[in-house]
């Protein structure tokens, strides 16, 4: 599976990982692109995200991890079952931060790790391609829904559940903030912080948003093929406060 091999963030969420743990959750976990490789970490690997038609896709193609829907507000699991917890750009999309990490901590063993990876307000952050297309849906919709039906032949629907609002952008203090006023108050260690890429992670995707009123996407893929190899080097760069992304790994510890 060429296509699924893990870079950029989800290759550090992936070596962040603890060897061989029991119970992993991938919260937010799309159609499992990602998931297919943390399954190698852990016994048993569980997957959520609030889009059915995403976790049937995931059901589909990889019948060996349990996938559900569900939004992260409210789950379903067990208290304290989960060894290892990942938040891939998941975060940015709650509707209730405070509530989702409320439940993170519920579901997150005592000494569990927790990955949370979410855009950086650094130097780009205010070209953010998602923001772009959701505020040129919200306020130039005919234009939007005209550009749509050119290239899909169709009209749009209603956006994925998490991309109908504002993708947030977060510093450090920001996020640490948020998880001492939830219930990992003071019950919590963070263990590392990684903090990375400029702009060609942006470009890159505004190539592919430009290119893909043009052509289909084998030939799109061919073309944005340098470009993803050079995001995948940027991100390993670090630049500290201008950088465009984040990620922190923490160990809940419960006093």
């Amino acid at each position: 599976m060429n296509e699924l091999k893990l870079t950029g963030r989800n290759k550090l969420v992936y070596n962040w990982i603890p060897k061989k743990v029991n119970n992993l959750l991938d919260a937010g976990c799309n159609f499992g692109y990602a998931t297919y490789h943390f399954k190698n970490k852990c016994e048993n690997c569980f997957g959520f995200d609030p889009s059915v038609n995403d976790i049937n896709k995931a059901k589909k193609l990889f019948n060996n991890i349990n996938f559900q829907v569900s939004f992260m507000e409210k789950t379903n699991y067990n208290s304290d079952f989960f060894d290892v917890i990942i938040l891939a750009d998941v975060f940015e999309h709650v509707k209730d931060e405070i509530k989702s990490l409320n439940e993170i901590y519920r579901i997150l063993k005592d000494k569990g790790t927790l990955i949370i990876t979410v855009p950086h307000k650094g130097l780009f952050s205010i070209f953010d391609p998602t923001n772009f297309i959701f505020y040129f849906r919200k306020y130039f919709s005919q234009i939007y829904d005209f550009l749509f039906f050119l290239k899909n032949k169709k009209k749009p629907g209603k956006s994925k559940p998490g991309w109908d609002s504002f993708h947030r952008h977060y510093s450090y203090k920001n996020l640490y903030s948020l998880l001492m006023k939830s219930s990992f108050n003071d019950q919590f260690i963070v263990e590392k912080v990684h903090k990375s890429s400029l702009f060609i992670g942006v470009l890159t995707m505004y190539l592919d948003i430009f290119l893909s009123l043009l052509f289909n996407k084998p030939i799109r893929d061919k073309i944005l093929l340098p470009f993803h190899y050079l995001s995948n080097i940027d991100y390993k760069i670090k630049y500290g406060l201008f950088s465009y992304d984040l990620a922190i790994k923490i160990k809940k510890c419960v006093n």
